[in-house]
């Protein structure tokens, strides 16, 4: 499959059919859930149209998406729009199936959407996906904001991967004129998890800390993580392997509710130093600067 038409179908997670199961478990009411199913089935029916302009309006003006097999990144309604107009311009559009496995609001303001697809070809061909979805509301309307999605892979061709994140395990360094960043990583029990604990600390004596938890998704078929800092915020992570580099899109929300996100780089430079750098960051709707290559030292 092309890499425009499985963008296709990957954004296509993000919609219902005709008869979904309406017990999806939610914390945030009926009536949110329910805008949000009809917001995606405007999505279905803008699809099946092969609507570019109507698909693009359910996406609000400022949203993201990384594109898996390339890692470009779409900013804003009206790149997605020119990528759709492409893509159906240049393709033919499979049936859709989709599975809802929850809907869960974070706030009343933002809701997060997990579940599973399969892109049913007219030649027999299926692919299979897993998402996770944020919705935003915006001038009382849900809006699709970002997405995270994966292609599907059987378990049991992926062997041992975690094992490709070995060099992390030990003691790392980072020490700058403004702050100085310490992290500690290492196996739980069978190998089944690599934890990461992490201390930030400034010279004015501000100290910041947290823990990262890196496991396999057999459901999903990729690595994911899970942040948990000191200031009540969390994140959570999808790994990609790219060449030599490993690239992590993050997403999730500080104290204060506010969405948080940012695609990581980490490039292993010999057995004792990495580098990383950090982009596409953003705290609720102001855009923060790239974190230019830093490089990080073993203890």
């Amino acid at each position: 499959m092309n890499i425009g038409l499985k963008f296709c179908f990957l954004m296509a997670c993000l919609v219902y059919p005709a008869g979904v199961d309406e017990t999806v478990p939610n914390n945030g009411g009926d009536e949110p859930e329910k805008a949000i199913l009809a917001a995606a089935e405007s999505y279905v029916i803008a699809y099946n149209s092969r609507d570019a302009e109507k698909l693009a309006q359910l996406w609000a003006e400022k949203a993201t998406y990384v594109v898996p097999e390339t890692g470009e990144k779409l900013v804003g309604r009206e790149a997605i729009r020119q990528m759709f107009t492409k893509m159906f311009a240049d393709s033919a559009s499979g049936q859709l199936v989709v599975t809802v496995e929850a809907i869960r609001f974070v706030t009343s303001d933002v809701a997060v959407e997990t579940g599973k697809t399969q892109v049913v070809q007219t030649d027999g061909n299926v692919s299979s996906s897993s998402y996770s979805a944020i919705h935003v509301k915006q001038n009382d309307q849900w809006l699709l904001d970002s997405i995270h999605d994966i292609e599907s892979v059987p378990v049991e061709t992926a062997v041992s991967p975690l094992a490709e994140l070995e060099w992390m395990v030990g003691q790392w360094l980072d020490k700058s004129d403004t702050s100085t960043v310490e992290t500690d990583c290492q196996w739980t029990k069978n190998n089944s998890f690599l934890t990461r604990t992490f201390r930030v600390s400034a010279p004015e004596g501000d100290e910041f800390e947290g823990t990262q938890l890196i496991g396999w998704d057999p459901i999903a078929g990729h690595i994911r993580s899970w942040v948990f800092d000191s200031d009540g915020g969390y994140s959570e992570g999808v790994w990609r392997q790219k060449g030599e580099s490993w690239v992590v899109e993050s997403s999730g929300f500080n104290a204060d509710g506010q969405l948080v996100k940012s695609i990581q780089v980490f490039l292993p430079q010999d057995a004792n130093t990495f580098s990383w750098q950090s982009f596409g960051r953003q705290i609720g709707d102001e855009v923060l600067p790239n974190i230019d290559e830093i490089l990080v030292i073993r203890k």
